[in-house]
């Protein structure tokens, strides 16, 4: 056996002292054999391992730095191997004593395994412009991926101090497609979910859809969209001009305004009726606002709206397609209707003094359903007679309170005129009582009896005296 601080060497079969230079390669000089061994022995006292270290040729109980412990080998190396099936491996752990050791888990605690950083266990992962990984807590391992199960984590963080694996983005960072929190998404944040998404989606708690602003690149509800944009449902943006058959409606573009709203084509807009531009008018018909209303309506000034019937002291003019207070040339007012007609209708008369068409007439007019209008002599062709009652027209028969025809003046009168005579044949005023008809006070009798009368034919009048010549005769009460 070889004296103290020498070491035999099995090849040479000699004691040597310096261990760098004599002992064979793949051997270490062991203190507690004195031999140059492939396999440093232990302390048999207390079980203390110890290593080759292939610098100073020795077996130390501590491996020198930057080298590890390798138990498998009891070598010092300075990476630790990958030898364990389906595992990362061993990886060098700084803080374990005596000796630095190469381990499957970092045994130090706060420590992660980060193959790129010489395969050591470290506070830090490498992070840097090629390679970036992050603190797995759940793993304790340095990783490019964080894991997904069995919970989701996300990468965050920006250098080697601050990269990590967490289960929540902390303020002010977000979540990315690539399972990352970032400070800035790439495309759109939807703040519902603090996630960065390519185009916003529809939120379920408060059942809208959301709009990319485009100017802070977040998803925001309708009323969130920037001043003169406005929310898209094709496009799920905010926008300044709404796509194609959709129309602005407070901050919304819209395929249909809301009932009482109509189309401003000027701007694409939905607009009251009141909205609509100057000299246009809201049609009910096609819901827009229209410079000329059509189908028989008419733009009214007050209530900016096509109405089917004017109001008021207002005019239908089809002329003009407006309600006026005058109706065009060539045309007078219907007051009942509250048109501009060519002509009166059947049932209205033309007033002059009004210049309307009325449903009766005033004095000095009787209305002429002949002419359709109100006239001061009714017509000799048909003949007609002007009544008062029941109202002031033209009539073919007068009523019996004025029952008379006055032929000369067409009038129906209770009284005949001064020089004319009731004539019961034709229930008409006459200058002359035709025969066998006689002149009796107003009227025309077809004899003198009943009034102690007698017949004189010469003046076809019905006297007290006969005339000189001519005597009573009782029998038939007639001047002989």
């Amino acid at each position: 056996m070889c004296e103290a601080t020498t070491w035999g060497n099995s090849v040479t079969r000699t004691c040597i002292n310096n261990p760098v230079t004599s002992c064979p390669p793949g051997t270490w000089a062991d203190n507690f054999t004195n031999l140059c061994t492939s396999s440093c022995s232990s302390n048999s006292s207390n079980g203390q391992l110890f290593y080759g270290e292939n610098i100073t040729r020795l077996c130390l109980a501590v491996c020198p730095s930057p080298s590890f412990a390798y138990s498998l080998t009891l070598v010092c190396i300075d990476i630790c191997p990958i030898t364990v099936i389906n595992s990362p491996g061993y990886f060098g752990d700084p803080g374990t004593t005596p000796t630095r050791l190469c381990v499957t888990t970092c045994l130090t605690t706060g420590l992660y395994r980060d193959t790129a950083n010489s395969r050591t266990c470290g506070t830090t992962c490498t992070f840097n412009s090629t390679y970036k990984t992050y603190r797995d807590p759940t793993t304790m391992t340095c990783v490019a991926e964080c894991p997904s199960f069995p919970q989701y984590l996300y990468a965050q963080g920006t250098n080697s101090t601050n990269a990590q694996c967490v289960s929540t983005c902390t303020t002010g960072y977000m979540y990315d497609a690539n399972m990352s929190c970032i400070a800035n998404c790439p495309g759109l944040l939807d703040p519902t979910t603090n996630k960065c998404v390519q185009q916003c989606p529809y939120d379920s708690n408060s059942n809208t859809y959301l709009y990319a602003n485009m100017v802070s690149k977040v998803c925001v509800i309708a009323s969130g969209c920037p001043t003169n944009t406005y929310a898209s449902d094709d496009l799920l943006i905010c926008t300044s001009t709404c796509p194609n058959n959709t129309y602005i409606y407070q901050k919304n573009c819209v395929a249909f305004c809301p009932n009482g709203y109509y189309i401003n084509l000027n701007n694409q807009s939905c607009v009251t009726a009141s909205g609509c531009p100057t000299s246009y008018f809201a049609n009910n018909q096609t819901l827009t606002c229209v410079a000329n209303c059509t189908n028989g309506t008419f733009g009214d000034a007050l209530t900016r709206m096509c109405l089917t019937q004017c109001y008021g002291t207002n005019y239908a003019d089809p002329s003009t397609g407006l309600c006026s207070s005058s109706c065009s040339i060539g045309l007078i007012k219907n007051t009942a209707l509250l048109t501009c007609v060519g002509n009166c209708s059947n049932g209205y008369f033309y007033n002059p003094l009004q210049s309307s068409c009325t449903t009766s007439c005033t004095s000095p007019y009787y209305a002429n359903t002949a002419t359709s209008s109100c006239v001061t002599m009714c017509t000799a062709n048909p003949m007609t007679f002007a009544s008062l009652t029941p109202a002031r027209a033209c009539v073919t028969t007068c009523p019996s309170s004025t029952q008379w025809f006055d032929l000369v003046n067409r009038v129906c009168t209770s009284n005949c005129p001064t020089g004319t005579y009731q004539y019961s044949l034709n229930v008409s005023c006459v200058a002359f009582c035709p025969p066998p008809y006689y002149k009796l006070s107003t009227a025309c009798v077809l004899n003198c009896s009943s009034s102690s009368y007698y017949a004189d034919d010469t003046t076809r009048t019905c006297v007290s005296t006969c005339p000189s010549g001519y005597f009573r005769d009782p029998t038939t009460y007639k001047c002989v």
